[in-house]
């Protein structure tokens, strides 16, 4: 196999540090970069792309899950943990591997034998990851924060705080308070993460916050238009308008 390229996701600078040392020492390794939070572990993978990810349950501003969520393909993954027992208990019932801290060098080789397996059959992996993200305890969950770009780098937004997210020639943004962002992820994909009694796909091209609604009114010819904050607007597709006037409980 081809040089492993691997991404840290650490928050403790030691743990990170001891971790990347080891990593060097294996030939097939090559550490491609590092990440402090959780914000920060999103953005790199995204931008770049590794084949493995050593990540850390739990971390500032998004935990380990929280960072998978939010991504649309995930690295095969090698789960850090110093406590987390029911996250041990689903890794080793679907057979993703995880550090218990403190762990020694050899238990960190054993994980990244195995790993390096899981990166030679993608498939089996992608599907071992969802269904560990689906069996967690606390039942199912949702996605709670999203990054979004600004300037060099990505402010996180709480998902009850934005209005609706939009397609726009091939990008999507976060419409919030008046102002749109850009954030690196598809509609189809944000319709999977986010919570269904809160979140509507009103059309092809727009997810609405449902609990963000101003007004609705007709909008001439069968249409209904969504009215948010700042005078921004959508407009509810046709064949979703029953679904859209029974989750809101209108008569129009």
């Amino acid at each position: 196999m081809s040089e492993i390229r691997a991404l840290i996701a650490e928050d403790e600078e030691p743990a990170r540090e001891r971790l990347r040392r080891a990593l060097e020492k294996m030939p097939e390794i090559t550490v491609v970069a590092e990440a402090h939070d959780g914000a920060q572990a999103v953005e790199l993978i995204r931008g770049q792309k590794p084949d493995l990810l050593l990540l850390d349950v739990q971390m500032p501003i998004f935990n380990g899950f929280e960072v998978l969520e939010q991504l649309e393909r995930p690295p095969v993954v090698v789960f850090t943990t110093a406590y987390d027992r029911y996250a041990i208990r689903a890794f080793e019932v679907h057979a993703i591997d995880y550090l218990l801290k403190p762990y020694s060098r050899e238990r960190l080789r054993e994980a990244i034998l195995r790993a390096i397996k899981e990166i030679g059959a993608p498939k089996r992996s992608a599907e071992r990851l969802t269904a560990l993200l689906n069996d967690r305890e606390e039942g199912p969950q949702h996605l709670r924060r999203v990054s979004v770009k600004e300037g060099r780098g990505y402010r996180v937004v709480p998902v009850d705080e934005i209005e609706f997210f939009r397609a726009e020639e091939g990008l999507v943004f976060v419409y919030q308070g008046g102002e749109r962002s850009l954030i690196d992820t598809t509609l189809s994909q944000l319709e999977k993460q986010l919570n269904p009694d809160r979140f509507y796909r009103v059309h092809r091209n727009a997810i609405a916050n449902l609990n963000r609604i101003e007004r609705v009114v007709p909008w001439g010819q069968g249409k209904l238009s969504v009215l948010y904050s700042g005078n921004q607007r959508l407009f509810v597709g046709r064949t979703r308008h029953h679904e859209f006037k029974r989750r809101l409980g209108l008569d129009l």
